[in-house]
């Protein structure tokens, strides 16, 4: 009981005030729950008398014996209670010294008993003598017991005019607000007790409640339990206990403290049992939100202090290195920053001539250096880098990346930067050689000496860095600082050093503000600084030091922080520092916190500079004790009024240290996928089921269900349509066969529109992507939903089509419903998919059965070539074409796994089986529906019917024909799902490559989804569901998609031209790409000839993305304004969703072996 639970459930304790059999009244409290009893240990109307006689020599036991329990319960399940009747601070002599007499006995008969907690409540301001009995049986004892001093969160009605009137003229009681008195009374109590870290505070949470302000300042106090009175607790329509939301916010919060809940009172749900209480109370628990990336790598290092590392000084151990390099968000923002300056620096014209020279200075183990390659690549720029590095140790794991990985294109140099004799000047220098504070791991002094290193016009990354300040109050971070003495050393130089900690329990008294900022490269030299910083904190609070945090913008809008309000989501490479006061400061609300701080640095030490001792409450002196020699922080700081121009200045001793703090080795592992050591990227989780999944379902939607009878209406004749079934589905594998040939080749997601721009360029990419967004897939999903709103409420209105608005709803419902799921996670999607492409082609599966018994029942009229081909009168090249269109059009979607390729497991084996495998059972299953639907209808039945496999199910199945129409709408769900699943990485991957706004190229730092394009997508779809033209524009659009196809197709055969060597895991004999560009010729050119109209509506929508491309694409050199108004909403969008840039893998494009085995022609 002792301390909080340490798994996910919420450690309660049952409060009595008389506990007549101890064991059994034990067995019981365990029994509804609870894990601990509070009691007295007298009982609670037994007033001993220790000064009058004869009472003062009554013999007999005073109170219950200890073998009542054994001492295992004792020491873990009983909290002592004081009781009530004791006031060791009365104004009545004779009560004042039995009362001492009754408290000595009480802690010592707690000690005596082994109980891990004593709870002593605080009435008022008076305690001055209870504190100095209970620090005197702390510092005299032998025990281990902690004490909760039982303190109300706010003071009771019937105790408030009595306040007003008595409470005594204090520093912090002066003006204190009502909500803030029982506040004012723990602060004088810890402060008397000299915040003894075995002094607690249990708060006692009644039913009004202070203002927010006055909780966080609770807040920032070591709470160990929360008692919360049955009298708190509201009735819900169902009569069990709830909580107020103002009361559910704090109990959140507490459980942030891991606090313990102690209930206290009788229970007033009668109808309920008492475990009622704690069912809400794990509820609750169970409810809280959950924890990002950056809470989970802290997880167990809360308000842990560690001493800031110094990298300059000391060789870091591989280990430390391997924590840094797990942080999901700083390199891929770094990767960002060298691709933007690359593509500022390079012209598009000039990207193969024009080699950037690129120095890292400080490369550790060879992260930053990945992160500028990857770049490089992205950008389609060349680069030459340097890898700087002074470990040696560090040295050994580069040159092994330089043989296995970079070769030539990085030179790995063993040098300290500042002494290094560059071969040539950089356009580019990047450095991560930022500490918690900014400056603290000496980077100015470091890119300063490097500076000659950069060409005039050169970039640095970082380019700009501010660190801030703001005051804070922590009895927890206080007596941390206090318990860290060291031997022979001074007794107080562990307040004069600065500390790296993870803030938790503590309450920031104001926001930071902005103290000492650098610019590189810079003409002034000079790194000395001097700020002043008032703060106003607006309520009465004590003062233990300033948390210190950074920002830095390392190119243009990419940004990196630790600062709370814009600190970068899951990034965890650094946690706030702290400066120590030596003495804690109280402050009243009418005060302001100045803090006067220097940098001093004359390149070895701390600058000699003696300030006045009398104005600070802890020395100055030139040579701090803590300090370490290189980087020297000097802080004085004290509250003064607002309305006086001249008081006293207090403050508190500076540090000195240089070195970014050592983020934890978390022992909740790296924070979840987040946390991998190859940073947030794109997981590979679609194995080869889930890509069929993805082919099958995506080009199996409603069509063979509703209306196959498109193919057959042109086709004039069963036979003939059947043919071009099968045809299309052969002409269907022969395009899938080129994609996978480029699928493997360009291994990025994105499908055709990566292709076209890697072969044609990014006016042609843009193109096809501009098309994409503005109107196939939105108009596609929402088609989609729509089919799927339609059947589910058919049923509802059997005598009338179902009401618009209604579809619609159901559609947006249906699309908000499966973003989510995407958004959630890749494996929930892919398991959405799988199973409803199961359920689909078991729906068409139980068709082609019922085919077949008919078959076998001598119904196949149709099927007989006499008959199959009887209404083929006239051949009609023109009809024939137009069923062949129909047919490629129900073929549609056997592209989308080509959008998906970065997240196929092992995609050079897995993509080409999906395809292999899915398009022929697409085409057995399209083939065969179809003739089962002639076993039992006529060609003339299956023209008039508007739903075939409804039809077909009414004329076989009978009472089970309700079958059909559900399976209509789990088909066309899963074709929702699958449709939201690849398109969003259509658009994921345009943002990637600068077609669209770079927001939608990021993912979430834990499920690794693009949730950015997931969003766009449904928004864009929500759109479409707006208007009454989707089914018009579908038209329009269709011929566009299907031009895109050949294109696709016909840049395989130019990538063979111009890159004849380039490695292809696959590669396709040229004759296939040849057959499909001459059916897609032929299908384009009469599509051009019967529908002029609708083709050319199609070109001049997609020709209006042209000036698009060049206002927002080629045009590189915008307005400042624009830029910086984008990097605003980018921010904030980016801090809602918890979404960063991902990093691309290593090697996007395949290793060529010695020999191309796997060729399926000989070159």
């Amino acid at each position: 009981m002792a301390s909080a639970s340490t798994g996910s459930r919420v450690s309660c304790g049952r409060d009595l005030n008389c506990v007549p059999e101890i064991a059994d009244t034990l067995g019981a409290v365990a029994k509804l729950g609870f894990d601990f009893l509070c009691m007295p240990l007298f009982h609670s109307r037994f007033r001993r008398e220790f000064e009058l006689e004869p009472a003062k020599s009554r013999s007999g036991a005073q109170t219950r014996s200890d073998l009542l329990l054994c001492g295992r319960d004792w020491n873990t399940l009983i909290v002592g209670k004081l009781s009530p009747w004791i006031d060791a601070d009365s104004e009545i002599e004779t009560e004042r010294r039995n009362s001492e007499a009754a408290l000595a006995q009480e802690l010592n008969f707690s000690a005596y008993l082994g109980l891990p907690v004593f709870m002593i409540p605080v009435k008022g301001p008076h305690n001055a003598n209870l504190a100095r009995m209970l620090l005197n049986h702390i510092q005299t004892g032998h025990h281990t017991s902690n004490f909760w001093i039982r303190v109300p969160l706010m003071a009771s009605e019937d105790m408030r005019e009595d306040l007003i009137e008595n409470e005594p003229n204090t520093c912090i009681d002066d003006d204190a607000g009502v909500d803030e008195k029982t506040w004012s009374w723990w602060h004088s109590f810890r402060t008397l007790c000299d915040y003894n870290k075995r002094i607690c505070l249990a708060i006692e949470i009644g039913a009004d409640m202070p203002s927010d302000a006055v909780i966080d300042k609770w807040l920032g106090e070591p709470i160990k339990a929360a008692i919360l009175p049955t009298s708190i607790f509201l009735t819900n329509k169902k009569g069990f206990p709830v909580l107020s939301k103002a009361h559910q916010r704090i109990i959140f919060s507490l459980f942030k403290l891991e606090a313990q809940f102690i209930f206290t009172g009788t229970s007033r749900h009668t109808e309920k049992d008492f475990r009622s209480y704690l069912q809400y109370l794990e509820y609750l628990n169970q409810n809280r939100p959950t924890p990002n990336a950056y809470e989970l790598f802290a997880k167990g290092y809360e308000d842990y202090l560690q001493s800031p590392l110094q990298p300059l000084m000391d060789n870091l151990e591989s280990q430390t290195y391997e924590v840094f390099e797990k942080d999901p968000i700083k390199y891929s923002q770094y990767q960002q920053a060298v691709y933007k300056c690359l593509l500022d620096r390079v012209p598009e014209e000039q990207k193969d001539t024009n080699v950037q020279v690129l120095m890292v200075l400080g490369a550790g183990r060879g992260p930053l250096v990945n992160a500028s390659l990857r770049a490089a690549r992205q950008a389609d720029r060349k680069l030459r880098v340097y890898a700087v590095e002074k470990n040696p140790n560090a040295v050994i794991t580069l040159e092994n990346w330089r043989f296995e990985e970079w070769g030539d294109q990085v030179s790995v140099v063993s040098c300290d930067m500042r002494e290094w004799a560059a071969p040539e000047k950089a356009d580019i220098i990047v450095s991560e050689l930022l500490g918690s504070f900014g400056d603290n791991e000496l980077s100015p002094e470091c890119l300063d000496g490097a500076q000659h290193f950069l060409k005039d016009d050169g970039v640095s990354i970082p380019c700009s860095y501010t660190s801030f300040l703001a005051p804070l109050s922590s009895s927890k971070l206080y007596n941390e600082v206090r318990g860290c003495r060291e031997r022979d050393k001074d007794p107080e130089c562990h307040f004069e050093t600065p500390y790296v900690v993870r803030l938790h329990n503590f309450h920031q008294l104001a926001d930071p503000k902005p103290c000492f900022t650098f610019t590189h490269p810079t003409t002034d030299m000079n790194n000395n600084r001097y700020q002043c910083l008032r703060f106003s904190v607006g309520c009465n609070s004590v003062l233990h030091g300033f948390a210190g945090y950074f920002e830095t913008t390392l190119y243009k809008d990419v940004t990196l922080s630790i600062k709370p309000d814009t600190h970068s989501p899951g990034m965890f490479s650094w946690f706030p520092i702290l400066f120590p006061l030596k003495q804690p400061i109280s402050i009243s609300r009418d005060d302001d916190v100045t803090v006067r701080f220097w940098r001093c640095n004359n390149g070895k030490k701390r600058l000699p500079k003696r300030l006045s001792k009398e104005a600070l409450p802890s020395s100055a002196g030139p040579q701090k004790r803590g300090d370490t020699p290189g980087l020297g922080f000097r802080m004085t700081g004290g509250p003064r009024k607002r309305s006086s121009s001249s008081s006293s200045s207090s403050g508190g001793g500076g540090g000195a240290g240089c070195g970014q703090s050592q983020p934890p080795d978390s022992p909740s592992g790296d924070g979840g996928d987040a946390g991998a050591s190859s940073g947030v990227a794109l997981k590979k989780q679609i194995g080869l089921v889930s890509a069929c999944g993805i082919i099958i379902g995506n080009i199996i939607g409603s069509g063979i269900f509703v209306s196959p009878k498109g193919v057959l209406e042109n086709a004039s004749s069963v036979g003939v349509a059947i043919i071009v079934w099968v045809s299309t589905g052969v002409i269907t594998a022969i395009g899938a066969l080129c994609y996978a040939e480029l699928g493997v080749t360009i291994p990025k997601s994105g499908g055709d529109y990566s292709y076209v721009n890697d072969i044609f360029g990014g006016l042609a990419g843009f193109l096809r992507l501009w098309i994409a967004v503005l109107v196939i897939y939105p108009t596609n999903q929402a088609v989609i939903a729509l089919t799927f709103s339609n059947y589910i409420l058919q049923p509802l209105f059997p005598n009338c089509l179902p009401p618009e608005n209604g579809l619609r709803l159901l559609a947006a419902v249906c699309l908000l419903l499966l973003t989510w799921v995407n958004c959630h996670s890749v494996r929930w999607a892919t398991c959405v998919q799988d199973v409803f492409t199961a359920g689909k082609l078991l729906a068409l599966g139980l068709i082609i059965i019922m085919g077949f018994v008919q078959i076998c029942k001598g119904h196949y009229y149709w099927l007989e070539p006499v008959h199959a081909f009887e209404t083929f009168r006239d051949y009609d090249v023109g009809l024939v074409a137009l069923s062949f269109l129909q047919g490629s059009f129900a073929y549609g979607g056997w592209n989308f796994l080509n959008y998906v390729t970065e997240e196929l497991v092992d995609p050079y084996r897995n993509l080409p089986r999906a395809i292999f495998i899915s398009i022929p059972v697409v085409t057995f299953v399209y083939v065969f529906a179809n003739v089962a639907y002639v076993t039992a209808m006529s060609p003339q039945e299956l023209l008039a019917s508007n739903a075939v496999a409804v039809t077909f199910g009414e004329k076989l199945l009978g009472v089970m024909s309700w079958i059909m129409p559900i399976s209509v709408a789990l088909s066309t769900f899963g074709g929702v799902n699958g449709s939201l699943f690849t398109s969003s990485r259509l658009f994921f991957a345009g943002a990637r490559e600068g077609h669209l706004p770079r927001l939608l190229a990021m993912i979430h730092v834990t499920s690794c989804t693009p949730i950015p394009a997931l969003l766009f997508t449904l928004i864009s779809t929500l759109l479409m569901l707006c208007t009454s033209d989707i089914y018009t524009l579908i038209n329009y659009v269709g011929f566009i998609n299907y031009l895109f196809y050949g294109v696709t197709v016909a840049g395989q055969i130019v990538l063979r031209v111009k890159e004849p060597n380039l490695y292809r895991p696959i590669k396709v004999s040229l004759v296939w790409p040849v057959i499909y560009l001459l059916f897609w010729a032929f299908l384009l050119v009469f599509s051009l000839y019967s529908e002029p109209l609708v083709c050319g509506t199609g070109l001049a929508i997609m020709m209006t993305g042209v000036p698009v491309y060049f206002l927002g694409v080629y045009w590189e050199n915008k307005p400042e304004c624009c830029d910086a108004t984008i990097g605003k909403i980018t921010h904030l969008c980016q801090k809602l969703c918890s979404v960063v840039y991902p990093v691309m893998e290593e090697n996007p494009e395949p290793i060529v072996p010695q020999k191309n085995a796997g060729n399926v022609e000989d070159e």
